[in-house]
């Protein structure tokens, strides 16, 4: 990964399209200005709308289950990219999410989806990318839809 750290995104973008690989989420935003860019490895989560799923509950006002699991499972180095089919109803990552993350060694979350608290992440600098932001929290109607998978580098 530093040897990768070392392009531009417009370099590593480039050599994307040569591969065809879409290395793209259209409607994604730095949710900080001069935010920068981040290498890691990914840590993928995919979180889908609940349907009486007694799995995905809500418990003493803090974070969702579904959330719990991805901040129990992050590591140093990690960038985790949720996947919420790109949907700007509801957030599952905010200030609390981004502190502890910022704390575990964590190095960005880019969200297919929304995500929420913006003015407490950019106080904290911590690195998130996302659609335009909303004020709900999604730990109350979602579920996890599939357990994170390590990438291969992170055996």
């Amino acid at each position: 990964m530093s040897q990768l750290s070392q392009y531009s995104t417009s370099i590593v973008s480039d050599a994307l399209d040569e591969l065809a690989v879409l290395g793209v989420l259209p409607g994604i935003e730095a949710r900080r200005v001069g935010q920068g860019r981040v290498v890691g490895r990914a840590l993928p989560v995919r979180l889908q709308p609940k349907s009486n799923d007694p799995s995905a509950y809500r418990f003493g006002g803090g974070v969702g289950k579904p959330l719990e699991q991805v901040l129990q499972t992050m590591q140093d180095g990690d960038i985790v990219v949720m996947d919420l089919g790109g949907s700007n109803r509801a957030a599952a990552w905010g200030g609390l999410a981004s502190r502890i993350a910022q704390r575990r060694g964590v190095r960005g979350t880019i969200m297919w989806g929304a995500c929420r608290d913006v003015d407490e992440i950019r106080a904290i600098g911590y690195p998130v990318w996302s659609v335009p932001c909303v004020r709900a929290a999604v730990a109350t109607n979602s579920r996890l839809a599939r357990s994170m998978s390590p990438s291969p580098s992170r055996a």
